[in-house]
């Protein structure tokens, strides 16, 4: 039959959910996102910017949960330090980098591609 922790493993590898483990820089909080977390957080950034170039107010975490954003990704727009620079705990790397999220990502990871992300 199997243990509960090896069914649970099964079950997550065969959904396509991957875990992503990431943490700020500045201050080593840590925050575990599921799924395509650089995706979701270049959706959910592009939507701040609209909101402020149309003079709107910018939406905060649950603003974003309600749109749509997976809420283990709105969380990192709740911190008090840029998201953008978080690391991804297994690689060492900016999760915007291309060599972790698998996306030439430009603006939002700019001076991680300029190579002044270190």
């Amino acid at each position: 039959m199997g243990s509960i922790k090896a069914r649970l493993k099964r079950a997550l590898e065969k959904s396509g959910l991957a875990r992503h483990e990431l943490v700020c820089p500045e201050c080593a909080a840590e925050f575990v996102c599921w799924g395509e977390p650089a995706l979701d957080f270049m959706v959910a950034h592009w939507r701040c910017g609209v909101a402020e170039a149309h003079g709107l107010p910018i939406p905060d975490a649950d603003a974003l949960v309600e749109d749509g954003t997976p809420p283990d990704v709105a969380a990192l727009f709740d911190h008090e330090h840029d998201p953008t620079a978080f690391l991804d705990m297994k690689a060492g790397l900016p999760f915007l980098s291309w060599e972790v999220s698998g996306m030439r990502i430009y603006g939002l990871a700019s001076r991680w591609i300029a190579g002044d992300g270190e």
